[in-house]
């Protein structure tokens, strides 16, 4: 369960859908509508362990104390992918499997990767930029707020005057603006999700 998945690309990309499970694996947490697997756990724990592998440390004991730190990390990863995916698709957001086989074989994975692991990093980058388009994509930013941003900081222009830095206090704000977006969407998805995360004995936090 924990070795490297080697050059077992076709395998793993078969299995994409990343958090789920209908029979076979056991559930380690239900998140909404979603069960996350010991199949889904392992090879993120794996990808976990690599930093101790480049540095030839000894990798931890199942069971023991460091090893359930590493197992939690790769839970609280797991179940906000799982969060994330499952609100995407409330708002119309979805990434499909064909996205994320393009994607691993564009990044040119070697043959001792973790696919699979490789494969849901992926796709949450999709799915997080996607939504992110969804959610900040109508932002704007007016010239009253950049007129009250440029008066507000002022002294930090020196001699440009606001014509000059209007097209930098803009994108500023604008990217501001649209983190701050986001940021809501993120935090109201916790929100939703904090009573319907349930863990298997033996794995909870």
């Amino acid at each position: 369960m924990r070795a490297a998945l080697g050059p077992l690309a076709a395998v793993a990309i078969a299995a994409l859908a990343g958090c789920g499970g209908s029979g076979g694996p056991k559930a380690v947490v239900h998140v909404g509508s979603q069960a996350i697997t010991e199949n889904d756990l392992a090879p993120v724990v794996d990808q976990l362990e690599e930093p101790l592998r480049e540095r030839g440390t000894p990798l931890p004991k199942q069971g023991s104390a460091q090893f359930r730190r590493l197992e939690r990390s790769a839970l609280t990863l797991l179940v906000y992918r799982s969060e994330l995916e499952q609100r995407a698709k409330e708002v119309g957001v979805t990434v499909t499997d064909a996205e994320v086989q393009a994607r691993v074989k564009a990044a040119g994975l070697g043959v001792d990767a973790n696919v699979e692991a490789a494969a849901g990093s992926i796709r949450q980058e999709l799915v997080y930029d996607k939504v992110f388009a969804h959610v900040a994509g109508g932002v704007t930013v007016t010239d009253a707020e950049i007129r009250s941003w440029y008066r507000a900081h002022r002294s930090f222009f020196g001699t440009q005057t606001l014509a000059q830095a209007r097209a930098s206090i803009q994108q500023q704000l604008l990217a501001a603006k649209r983190n701050a977006a986001m940021t809501g969407f993120i935090g109201a998805m916790k929100r939703e999700f904090a009573s319907k995360v349930s863990y298997e004995a033996g794995f909870a936090p």
